[in-house]
């Protein structure tokens, strides 16, 4: 994370001016990031340890968190972006450092460097590293493309669609966050019933994501006008598919 925030804050200003936002909000978002992916950290380590309550507890304190923090400074300071951005940096930061003092009290994370460990983390994740930065570029390129083409204004558009359309989703992280751990544990015992039993589950659970997709496709419309304001309804259409 340190090296990244070194690069964000030297990075050329030709970079800076391709990217288009401040080199203070380049920081701000590489740091951001980082701290993220502690949260995703402790949150995996939660899910492989089968503590289900410890797993809600902190994903549900880290969310209240960031809404309290958004919404002081928004309202306290200014309704703008800027500080939508910062009250999420703060809230990161803080949840952060709680994050790692906690790790260091129950002895989940250790301070002493070995080379061993350091050469086998780089060696899984760089194949991780390239694949998540193909996801990126892949999931982003929609947005990329709508600007190039149709305007930035088309992309506000289509990202408050989108985020209403990622609703669903919820509900399926929620379920892969318990259902992953149990799989590979039982398909670790390779017994026939076992993996019968699993096939059986997993053709319900598709059956039954299909049937709450398609009620969530029919709701779309209504749900979307408790959410967004008149300025987006002639955009809703756009999210049925997504």
């Amino acid at each position: 994370i340190s090296f990244l925030c070194f690069v964000a804050l030297c990075l050329p200003h030709i970079v800076v001016n391709i990217i288009g936002i401040q080199r203070s909000l380049i920081f701000i978002a590489v740091l951001t990031a980082g701290i993220h992916g502690l949260f995703n950290y402790v949150s995996t380590l939660f899910r492989l340890q089968r503590k289900p309550w410890v797993y809600g507890g902190f994903t549900i304190t880290n969310s209240l968190f960031l809404l309290l923090s958004v919404i002081f400074f928004v309202v306290w300071f200014k309704p703008s972006s800027e500080f939508l951005v910062f009250g999420r940096f703060v809230s990161f930061v803080i949840f952060g450092l709680l994050t790692i003092f906690a790790l260091l009290y129950f002895n989940y994370i250790s301070l002493v460097f070995d080379v061993r460990i350091i050469k086998r983390v780089i060696r899984f994740s760089i194949p991780t590293i390239v694949f998540s930065i193909s996801a990126f570029v892949f999931i982003s390129s929609d947005r990329f493309l709508i600007k190039h083409f149709i305007g930035i204004e088309a992309v506000g558009h289509y990202s408050a669609i989108y985020q209403v359309a990622s609703l669903i989703s919820v509900l399926g992280m929620s379920l892969n966050a318990a259902w992953i751990p149990w799989l590979f544990e039982n398909l670790k015992k390779k017994d026939a019933k076992t993996d019968k039993f699993i096939v059986k589950i997993s053709y319900i659970l598709m059956a039954a994501f299909l049937m709450i997709g398609l009620l969530f496709c029919l709701l779309f419309p209504i749900i979307s006008k408790i959410i967004l304001t008149k300025g987006y309804y002639s955009h809703i259409s756009v999210g049925i598919p997504l």
